[in-house]
This record gives C-alpha cells, sequence and structure tokens, in this order.
C-alpha cells in the first residue's frame, strides 16, 4: 500500500473497504479508527488524470478495433468499455489520500528516557534538636 493512505496522525493504514466508503460519501471528513481524529479526504485531481488516461486509452482501442477487423457488431467494444469502466471504479479508492485539518491538536513528542534529568540532591541543610524530649510525656 501507499504512504498516502495512512492516518496523518498516528501512522494508522486505512484498508481499501474503508476508502471505498469515503469516496462513496464525496467530501465528508474521516474519523481515523485508532487515533479518532477527524482528516481530510481528498482524491479528486487524481482519479480526474487517470479517468483522462484511461478516456483516451479507451477510444483508442475502440477505434483501433473497429477499423482494423472485420467484425460486424459493437459487442466486443462495448465489453471493453465495461470492463475499462470497472476497472477504474476499482483504482479510485487506491488514489484516495488523507490530508490533516487544521483544528486537530496533535500528541506533543515523547521524550526520550534521560537518566541525568532528575538529578538527586544531597540534604546539606541539617538541623539538630537539642532536646528532642522536650514538650512530651518524657518531659518531667
Amino acid at each position: 500500500m501507499s504512504n498516502h493512505s495512512k492516518c496523518p496522525y498516528c501512522g494508522a493504514q486505512i484498508d481499501y473497504k474503508r476508502r471505498m466508503r469515503y469516496v462513496k460519501d464525496k467530501g465528508r471528513n474521516a474519523k481515523c479508527i485508532k487515533c479518532g481524529k477527524i482528516m481530510r479526504v481528498s482524491y479528486k485531481r487524481a482519479a480526474a488524470f487517470i479517468g483522462i488516461i484511461f478516456f483516451v486509452v479507451l477510444v483508442a482501442m475502440n477505434t483501433f478495433y473497429m477499423f482494423f477487423t472485420k467484425n460486424s457488431t459493437i459487442i466486443p467494444n462495448l465489453i471493453m468499455t465495461v470492463l475499462f469502466i470497472l476497472l477504474y471504479m476499482a483504482l479510485v479508492p487506491a488514489m484516495v489520500r488523507f490530508k490533516r485539518i487544521a483544528g486537530q491538536e496533535e500528541e506533543p513528542p515523547k521524550l526520550k528516557k534521560n537518566r541525568h534529568r532528575h538529578k538527586k540532591e544531597k540534604n546539606n541543610k541539617i538541623e539538630i534538636n537539642e532536646n528532642p524530649l522536650k514538650n512530651t510525656t518524657f518531659d518531667n
């Protein structure tokens, strides 16, 4: 899978089935399964570019088939067109990208363990009580 199919916050991998659901929702924000943060779903620019490529290749293949074969039916062209459309629909969820939303809070980075960060201080202020039994029951 590509790096684009990961949550931008926690890095959790998002499977094909969920990406397909996000494409069908059209424009809604997605919620991560692992961290629960909301992320923006974008796929339209890449899907349009691949769609144009598929359309050009399909027109070229159908034109080639119509002119250079002696078949009088268009059923093979129709089958080829349907297969290209199904292939395109299967590839669109693979092009989904998840982006951060500006309002979402990020976790602070975890600090590395540092043994020298918390140094123990020696207690140099030792007070000696001259009469520890003063004002007690043993004072008599």
